[in-house]
């Protein structure tokens, strides 16, 4: 398979796309019992339905549409019909900063009050309408915290399944050299292009490609990968890979019911399990057996 990206490589980048919609709008909601991170590979056939947004509350996602689908959604959920509202002015007010040891993530309008500062924090703005992965899950959070066990000074950093490209681009705030986001989403793609824009000062040192690991080249010294259990072990072999022989993986997304599942997918590629931490989420550290 060719390899399309390589940690000392540079990939030209296509100018980044927006779109738009109407603010003010009768909508209907699908509230579901299952989180955004396990709805994000159904997210092309949603968009394609007529997606406007989702969010989250303890773990069940609403998603919003302006009309009800005529055709069948690949997910099961009870239909809300809900009155006109402005819905760009609902989400705002109702996002709050997310932190995560020396990461801080707010949106893009956020204004600390007065007298307030979180000077001490590297800060990511980031816009929560683009796709899926704001910070706000369990999941991405706790891979935020993961990634600051390690000493990231000069790091050459792979992001699989990068999203809006948050873990990536707080690895380069917080000092790695070099980071390469992949994903099979086009449109995660092109959130994660846009959100390097707004808080890198050098966005090339983020490169991003649509693809899988299994196209990424080996000798990265940190791969950070926030995964369900199922695509954990199914990318495992191509993961190991990817970690260069001093290097690190840290993966998250896995339910604690399933973290044995993960580790001994993690295990039969030759790979240690160092450090594992969470409660309903786990987030697992891992090296190559010495």
């Amino acid at each position: 398979m060719r390899r399309v990206v390589d940690p000392a490589e540079s990939l030209p980048m296509p100018p980044a796309a927006s779109n738009a919609s109407p603010t003010t709008m009768p909508a209907w909601a699908l509230r579901t019992d299952r989180s955004l991170d396990e709805l994000d590979p159904h997210l092309p056939a949603l968009e394609a339905a007529g997606l406007l947004g989702a969010d989250e509350v303890e773990g069940r996602a609403t998603l919003w549409f302006a009309t009800r689908p005529s055709r069948a959604l690949p997910i099961e959920g009870r239909w809300e019909e809900v009155p006109a509202t402005d819905w760009n002015a609902a989400w705002r007010a109702s996002v709050e900063p997310v932190e995560a040891v020396r990461v801080r993530i707010v949106p893009p309008w956020w204004q600390d009050p007065p007298g307030v500062g979180h000077h001490d924090l590297v800060e990511l703005r980031i816009e929560p309408a683009q796709a899926f992965g704001t910070g706000h899950h369990e999941t991405t959070a706790m891979c935020l915290e993961a990634l600051q066990w390690e000493p990231l000074e000069n790091l050459a950093v792979l992001d699989v399944g990068t999203g809006t490209g948050i873990l990536a681009i707080a690895a380069l705030r917080l000092g790695a050299r070099h980071a390469c986001g992949v994903d099979t989403d086009p449109v995660a793609i092109e959130a994660a292009r846009e959100n390097a824009d707004a808080n890198l000062a050098d966005p090339a040192a983020l490169v991003l490609a649509v693809g899988s690991v299994d196209a990424v080249a080996p000798g990265w010294d940190l791969v950070l990968a926030n995964l369900d259990t199922r695509a954990l072990g199914l990318s495992a072999p191509a993961l190991t890979e990817a970690v260069a022989p001093h290097g690190t993986l840290i993966v998250s997304g896995v339910s604690t019911e399933r973290a044995d599942e993960a580790r001994g997918a993690l295990e039969r590629t030759g790979l240690t399990v160092t450090r594992t931490e969470g409660r309903e989420w786990v987030a697992m550290r891992a090296t190559h057996a010495s």
